[in-house]
Parts: C-alpha cells; structure tokens; sequence
C-alpha cells in the first residue's frame, strides 16, 4: 500500500484542481445572479460526479472490461515499438513512480484517487448544506 501513495498524490491533485476549476466556472457562467453557494451546490455535483468515475474504477477493478464502439483492447492491438535510438541524456533521472505500478495497482491508485477527489468536494458541500439548514 505505501508504494501507492505517492501515484495517488499525483493523482489527486489534478483532478481536485480540474474540479475546482468546473467550480469556478460554474460560479461564473451559470450561477450569475449568484443566488446559490459554490459550496453548496457546485461542490456537491462535483464531489458526486467523482464518486460516479470512482464506481466505474471500482467495477475496473472487479473485472468489467469497457470495449467501446468494438475496439479492440490497447493491449490486443498494439505491438511493441523497438526505439532505434536511446535517450541518454535522461539516464540519470529516477524512474517515475507511474511507470512502476503493475494495471491492477494502477487501477487501484485511480480508485482511490477518485474517491479522494470525490471527499475533498463533498465533505465542504455537506456541511455547507447542514449549516444552511
């Protein structure tokens, strides 16, 4: 499990400050009058829209296999490339913590990555609705 913390730091930050940025958006496009709370209302969308991707990890996870529009999968497709030259000048560089993660921890770094995400919007909406009432 400590081998994922890191991945799924790198994954949450993105995707809270994508969230934040459809926040902020929504704040300034749609809520104009500014009749409702970004917390309130914005977060709350968001923080279920988090929770809705992580499920679809989590049934990832489980083994549901999504081939859209029949495709076929990237690794029933694809053949390997043979690079006819090497980067040196990266050779010195630690490995990214990315490229160690086998598919299924990478699937499990996403999923609770996206939960993480789905926490930190929701928690904030929650109790915004609860002090509002």
């Amino acid at each position: 499990m400590h081998k994922l913390i890191r991945p799924i730091v790198y994954k949450v930050i993105p995707r809270f400050v994508i969230g934040l940025i459809l926040a902020l958006l929504w704040n300034r496009y749609v809520n104009v009058s500014s009749y409702f709370s970004i917390f309130g209302y914005a977060f709350f969308i968001i923080g279920i829209l988090f929770f809705a991707i992580a499920w679809v990890s989590y049934l990832r996870l489980d083994g549901l296999k999504f081939n859209f529009l029949g495709k076929k999968s990237d690794r029933e497709g694809k053949k390997k490339r043979k690079f006819r030259f090497m980067m040196a000048d990266f050779m010195s560089e630690e490995p990214s913590p990315l490229d160690d993660l086998d598919e299924n921890e990478e699937m499990k770094a996403n999923f609770i990555a996206n939960l993480a995400a789905g926490l930190c919007f929701l928690l904030p909406a929650v109790v915004s609705l609860i002090i509002k009432h």
